[in-house]
């Protein structure tokens, strides 16, 4: 069962479609071509865009529910969640090439930095790069070493 808004110590709280939303908009002003934004329980990658000859293929998730304004999700569920989110990459890496980002996109929340943190290493090793959204919308990007030049590249770095 989610946790009353005012129990948890988040700065604040985002829902999934605010989260593709603001990644969307984020690479449409870089640049990108977007061709899909998931809302509410639409199947398929939550968030794909093209940019300069490579595919982004983002999967996000909140911290409440869509169409939720009072409740955000407890530990246990942002767990849940955080590892349906790396399994599902993980699925991907069979069709991930050198022009294929994957990416991990959620808020910027210290409860959902903790866990994502936990396993940061292996998410490098995979080649997952993290895509952070805050307060204000705005999004911040984390990601190995070796495609920090390439983003850079895309302006996205």
């Amino acid at each position: 069962m989610p946790t009353q808004i005012n129990k948890t110590s988040d700065p604040f709280s985002i829902t999934e479609n605010e989260v593709n939303l603001a990644v969307a908009e984020f690479l449409r002003g870089k640049g990108a071509n977007i061709l899909r934004v998931a809302i509410d329980r639409e199947q398929g990658y939550d968030v794909h865009a093209e940019m300069k000859g490579y595919s982004f293929i983002i999967e996000s998730k909140g911290s409440r529910k869509n169409n939720q304004t009072e409740n955000v999700f407890d530990s246990g569920q942002l767990k849940v969640h955080a590892s349906a989110q790396i399994f599902y990459l993980m699925k991907k890496l069979e069709i991930k090439s050198e022009t294929t980002f994957l990416v991990l996109a959620n808020p910027d929340i210290p409860r959902i930095r903790k866990l994502i943190s936990d396993v940061s290493t292996s998410l490098d090793q995979l080649g997952l790069i993290q895509f952070w959204v805050g307060y204000e919308r705005g999004v911040r990007i984390e990601c190995p070493k070796e495609l920090r030049e390439v983003l850079s590249g895309l302006g996205l770095e």
